[in-house]
């Protein structure tokens, strides 16, 4: 198997005035269709590892105040780390979607 550089892969996030690395950086493959067990496997323990695993197992809040806005900043989070790991045309078809569970 080819090593890949890690630099190569690596992106950064604004989060709470700092930047950080994806938590998605170390996938060396992204999501092409053919390779969609290997790819959720990977997102799902990285997503549980992260502590955001809610954005998946539980709906939106409905009201838009208090947890809300922390579920609004992780989702916003997680959609940015899950279509950074998606082919282009898979990504040009998820970026409609509102939340990480969809």
């Amino acid at each position: 198997m080819s090593e890949i550089s890690s630099e190569a892969n690596t992106s950064s996030f604004v989060s709470s005035g700092e930047m950080k690395s994806s938590p998605f950086s170390s996938l060396i493959t992204k999501m092409n269709g053919g390779n969609y067990e290997m790819w959720a496997m990977q997102v799902k323990r990285t997503v549980i590892a992260h502590d955001k695993e809610h954005l998946i197992l539980e709906p939106e809040p409905v009201q838009k105040i208090g947890k809300y806005t922390t579920w609004f900043k992780d989702n916003s989070l997680v959609m940015v780390w899950i279509v950074g790991t998606l082919s282009q045309d898979i990504a040009n078809e998820v970026l409609h979607k509102e939340s990480a569970k969809d």
